[in-house]
């Protein structure tokens, strides 16, 4: 983060200059205390010393709100250990390497936790709700296969005329029934492509929104999309699949027809 924009008052790098500090907006607010103004800070196990504002600041999302910004050398004249850092916290690309990373920094001899042990319960919300997502994307693909169901059903009894035609002609049962089979398919893998390409540029255009929100410096914040290949494919096949089976009845009432009574339908 560059702290610099969520500045409001003051300015970021006044704080390496004697025993100052930079407060948050809603920490500011509660202490009712302005700008050039000189709070004591104090906490256990530490020395309390006298700071001046230098500074406030709007957190950026996600922060809390109730912050305080010092100098590395103020920091470390309150806990009094000298010239060491006793917290790092590192920013990774990928955060699910979160736990590898841990793991590579405790084989070298040091104290390190990762998000998911620090907090397992965002692990548990991220679970539940792949699973509600999964769950509703599976019920709309059923209900859709319903449709296809419907119309081959129609289309079964729309064409009986021609089917007993085919039949009398010396079509077998099995590739009377293969053909609606095929057509059920090709219904779901047509469903499934437009309704691939329509979430792709959704997905897309979400992922293109920027919504402001109430920081300095306007800041933007965009809609974290991911666009997985694998997930479009499943979805493809799943539609196929459900078609298919949701075809199959009509497909074998129209291969069980009677030629005779069909053509005569």
């Amino acid at each position: 983060y560059h702290l610099e924009e969520y500045m409001i008052k003051g300015d970021l790098i006044s704080v390496q200059s004697g025993k100052k500090v930079i407060l948050g907006k809603k920490l500011s607010e509660r202490l009712k205390v302005k700008m050039g103004q000189t709070i004591y800070a104090s906490f256990p196990d530490a020395r309390g010393t006298s700071l001046m504002v230098s500074g406030i600041f709007d957190p950026p999302v996600g922060w809390p709100e109730d912050l305080a910004i010092v100098s590395l050398e103020t920091a470390r004249s309150f806990l009094n250990e000298g010239d060491v850092a006793s917290n790092v916290d590192i920013r990774l690309e990928d955060i699910y390497q979160a736990d590898a990373a841990a793991r590579s920094l405790q084989d070298y001899g040091y104290k390190a936790d990762s998000w998911q042990k620090l907090y397992p319960e965002i692990l548990q919300t991220l679970a539940i709700e792949t699973f509600e997502n999964n769950l509703i994307m599976l019920l709309i693909l059923i209900i859709a296969s319903f449709g296809v169901g419907s119309v081959m059903y129609l289309l079964v009894n729309e064409k009986t005329s021609e089917i007993g035609m085919l039949m009398a002609m010396g079509a077998k049962r099995q590739s009377i029934m293969n053909i609606f089979l095929i057509e059920s398919g090709l219904m779901g893998l047509m469903g499934g492509a437009v309704g691939a390409v329509l979430g792709l540029a959704l997905s897309l255009y979400l992922g293109n929104l920027e919504f402001s929100m109430e920081a300095p410096g306007g800041q933007k914040v965009t809609l974290p999309v991911v666009i997985s290949l694998e997930s479009f494919l499943v979805i493809i096949i799943a539609a196929i699949a459900l078609s298919i089976i949701a075809g199959s009845y009509p497909a074998y009432k129209a291969s069980r027809l009677d030629p005779t009574q069909a053509i005569n339908a």
